[in-house]
């Protein structure tokens, strides 16, 4: 069932599988850091009412670039609202735009000290089976 859908992303959640799944859109190559900020905001309130235990970015056409200030951001008011929910599994689907690619991957890796488990897949078929398979 979708769940939010704005200019940037739209987030659908699966109960049975206990999965969100965020899908970013092109439209993110004009996306402002507050535009941003707010999407994150808005990702954590999904989290907190549907309360997944699996997360799925689909960042295939994301292409905002996360600069270092925005990662350390993303990490302090994003990560605590996931594991706060018991959520320990997160597949991401790469960006097509190299940059875009590498601020998410090193976004990921800031917060590699907690829980999560988190995997990199080039395609949303490959990145829902692993998420499901435990």
């Amino acid at each position: 069932m979708e769940v939010y859908d704005s200019q940037y992303l739209n987030s659908v959640f699966f109960s049975e599988q206990e999965l969100v799944e965020i899908n970013w859109k092109p439209s993110t190559e004009k996306m402002t850091e507050e535009e941003y900020k707010q999407e994150i905001l808005n990702i954590n309130d999904i989290v907190l009412k549907f309360r997944p235990k699996k997360i799925l970015f689909d960042a295939s056409n994301m292409f905002f670039v996360v600069v270092p200030e925005l990662q350390e951001w993303t990490n302090r008011e994003g990560i605590p609202v996931s594991l706060s929910v018991g959520m320990n599994k997160s597949a991401f689907v790469i960006s097509k735009d190299l940059f875009s690619q590498v601020s998410i991957e090193q976004t990921m890796e800031e917060q590699a000290g907690s829980q999560f488990i988190n995997r990199y897949f080039d395609n949303k078929e490959d990145a829902r089976k692993w998420l499901l398979s435990i």
